[in-house]
């Protein structure tokens, strides 16, 4: 038995390379049971089993979630690992859903939802997965490399049960997957009629690629000067009417290239040249598959730009037409347009998509950074990571990437690699055990020396240079690698400190790019402290929201589950503060009805999406996290820097609960009292561990904090 989608078809024409899939079949979602979520379970497993056989996926890279695997929480952590899949530069990525979809009208929480197997009839919106959440997700992905598949029908026995005005259709109209288009996503549906239920035989609209392809060539919305799209809408009753697939393709790569070629300035207008070759430019992701008519010489490309920092100069459109022959040539050979950048930015950036026979078969996004947001002497690292190093900011980076058997460390001192790659072979999690074991300065001296043993001389050389005394350092890795901040300087000195009483030592992620904010204005502010009932009460944790109030009075308190979702979607608030207790290792906040997986920060809400907050989370273990597993379930730190988050605070270890309100008070104090950056306001936190008045019991917690930051990045207090 074959699948319902044509993935031969469609593996061709989107050009898969290095693909990975999440497959989801619901057959049994509440309401919906009979027959169905047998048919259900055996659609999906043809299809994981298509994409091996003709579409060349490798067994490991098809996830298949079905029926109770496939919980909106599950559902929300296969996408989070299908989208850092995407990362690599080459892959493209199919999410294909099959089951229930229902529509609401009216209202804030108008639109179309999936419904997973845990759907509550009486409160979709939060039990169900709207295309706007899930386009969230593909907004992550680079246009052009998405797909997605449904397979829907209506779910008659579910809608009894529910309190909603609903549209008595299923969605298969254009604006129905607006969203997801604007991704650049290509989105593929098979809907049946309004009144399929459970025991009937389906009477499909095929969308498959054989028959309409991206539904009838639904694409991204035009922008001005964009050439339009061909599409008819259908009406409410009537099925679209399907359309060939063009019998052959053939594959081009855009190069574009700029002048200025590096950096741009405001208001300062440059020049694109575009370019398209058979060979793939190096360094080059981008692939357009072309489609030509059968029995046809030649075909037309469509290319076209759009942004919201660039503007075309006056009287100049942004689009042109390539003449493409069957041998691959182009007419004309080159397309050159300018550009002008739009007001102050920190990036300026623009989309080039291009569309033959009415599909979109390629995009290609153009970054520019601005030159004064970048210092002389900027490093890049990973994946656009901008580290700038002027004065007050970190001179001295350390990035240690992870290449089995072991790691590798990068240094950069004022801007400019020194040296090789160094290879560094070792077990770091002993020195965690380590530190949290320590209850003495004796005992953290012991931890540092270990750790400085342990490093190449070649970077204990440069770390230890009297010259870098006392100047912020920038350590960059994907996970906390080793507790660094307890590092011994001059083991052969009674006199050397740690590295983290020594200088501001923050960190970063690998492959995020690195806010170029210096200060945030900070209006609102909200404390997430759960009430836990005896013995897991925190006296210290309302202690920590107590003295926070006293700074900001009009601090917003959450407690549940349900007030952090209501937090999520405020983009107002700049700061959260959590004060609680955070389960697992790696760890999961514990709220007052529940633990919460990094997923619930999902990127889409405007807390996130347009308020970028700084985060505080003060509980155990919150700093670490597993390098094997998907940031939205064991990396909560790198899930919130990735996903739009300017900052982070969090303890590696588990923690004194009296060390923690110690640790709160003593940085919010530096930083909203003494208007400290968060470095230095963290440099004292550390310090704290030194003081002979400090309980010994405290030490270790207090020398565990990671700060994820900027350097020199300051929070500036003021009312609302």
């Amino acid at each position: 038995m074959s699948s319902l989608f044509d993935i031969e078809a469609l593996a061709k024409q989107a050009g898969f390379s290095g693909c990975a899939a999440l497959l989801v079949g619901v057959g049994s979602s509440a309401g919906v049971s009979g027959e169905r979520p047998e048919a259900i379970a055996t659609e999906t497993k043809d299809l994981a089993r298509d994409l091996v056989a003709q579409a060349g996926y490798g067994p490991s890279s098809v996830c298949v979630l079905l029926d109770n695997e496939a919980t909106r929480e599950g559902l929300f952590d296969a996408l989070f690992a299908l989208v850092e899949t995407a990362k690599e530069a080459d892959c493209s990525v199919l999410f294909c859903f099959i089951g229930p979809a229902i529509k609401l009208t009216g209202g804030g929480d108008a639109g179309v939802y999936l419904l997973p197997f845990d759907a509550d009839p009486s409160d979709i919106p939060r039990t169900a997965v709207s295309l706007n959440e899930l386009a969230s997700f593909f907004d992550l992905i680079p246009p052009g490399r998405g797909i997605v598949l449904f397979d829907l029908f209506y779910p008659v026995e579910f809608i009894k049960n529910t309190n909603v005005l609903l549209r008595r259709r299923p969605p298969v109209h254009k604006s129905d997957f607006a969203s997801l288009l604007k991704t650049g996503s290509r989105v593929i549906v098979a809907s049946p009629d309004a009144e399929r239920t459970v025991g009937r035989k389906p009477n499909f609209v095929r969308f498959d690629l054989a028959s309409v392809p991206f539904i009838a060539g639904w694409s991204p919305d035009g922008t001005p000067g964009k050439p339009e799209i061909p599409f008819v809408e259908p009406s409410d009753d009537a099925p679209l009417t399907p359309r060939s697939l063009p019998a052959t393709t053939g594959t081009l790569y855009p190069k574009v290239s700029s002048t200025p070629k590096d950096y741009v300035e405001p208001e300062q207008e440059m020049t694109f040249a575009l370019e398209l070759s058979r060979i793939a430019p190096s360094g080059t992701s981008a692939a357009l598959v072309i489609p030509f008519a059968k029995g046809a010489a030649s075909t037309v490309l469509h290319a076209s730009v759009s942004s919201t920092s660039f503007v075309p100069p006056n009287g100049e459109t942004w689009s042109a037409t390539f003449t493409v022959g069957r041998d691959l040539t182009t007419s004309p050979e080159r397309w050159e347009f300018r550009a002008r950048a739009l007001g102050e930015q920190p990036w300026y950036s623009l989309t080039i998509t291009f569309v033959a026979a009415g599909l979109v078969v390629g995009a290609v996004v153009v970054t520019v950074p601005r030159r004064s947001a970048l210092p002389a002497g900027v490093v890049t690292s990973g994946e656009g990571l901008q580290i700038p190093s002027k004065p007050g900011a970190a001179r001295l980076v350390m990035k240690i990437s992870s290449e089995p058997p072991g790691y590798k460390i990068r240094l950069y001192l004022d801007g400019e690699q020194v040296g090789d790659a160094i290879p560094w072979a070792m077990s770091t999690d002993p020195y965690f055990s380590q530190l949290e074991a320590s209850s003495s300065v004796e005992d953290l001296h012991a931890v540092g020396v270990g750790l400085w043993a342990d490093l190449p001389a070649s970077v204990t050389s440069i770390i230890e240079r009297p010259d870098l005394q006392g100047v912020p350092m920038l350590i960059v890795s994907d996970t906390a690698i080793a507790p660094f901040e307890v590092l011994r300087l001059r083991p052969s000195d009674e006199t050397g400190p740690l590295l983290g009483q020594d200088r501001p030592v923050l960190r970063w992620i690998d492959d995020a790019p690195m806010w170029l904010e210096r200060e945030r204005i900070v209006h609102e502010v909200a404390c997430i402290r759960p009430e836990y009932q005896p013995p897991d009460a925190l006296p210290s944790a309302a202690l920590e929201e107590e003295d926070l109030r006293a700074r900001i009075p009009s601090l917003k308190h959450i407690a549940r589950i349900d007030e952090l979702d209501q937090l999520l979607n405020e983009p107002g608030v700049r700061l959260v503060h959590f004060a609680g207790h955070a389960d697992g290792n790696p760890a999961k906040l514990a709220l007052q009805n529940g633990s919460v997986l990094p997923a619930r920060f999902m990127p889409s809400k405007p807390l996130l999406r347009e308020g970028r907050p700084f985060m505080f989370l003060n509980g155990c273990r919150v700093g670490r996290a597993r390098d094997a597993t998907p940031s939205s379930q064991a990396n909560i730190i790198k899930f919130l820097l990735k996903f739009k988050c300017i900052g982070a605070i969090a303890p590696a270890i588990p923690i004194q609960s009296g060390a923690a309100l110690e640790a709160a008070r003593t940085f919010y104090a530096a930083m909203i009292g003494n208007r400290k950056s968060v470095g230095d306001a963290m440099l004292e936190v550390r310090r704290l561990a030194a003081d002979p008045r400090t309980e010994p019991v405290h030490r270790a917690s207090l020398m565990s904090y990671l700060v994820f930051a900027p350097p020199g990045f300051r929070l500036c207090f003021e009312p609302s």
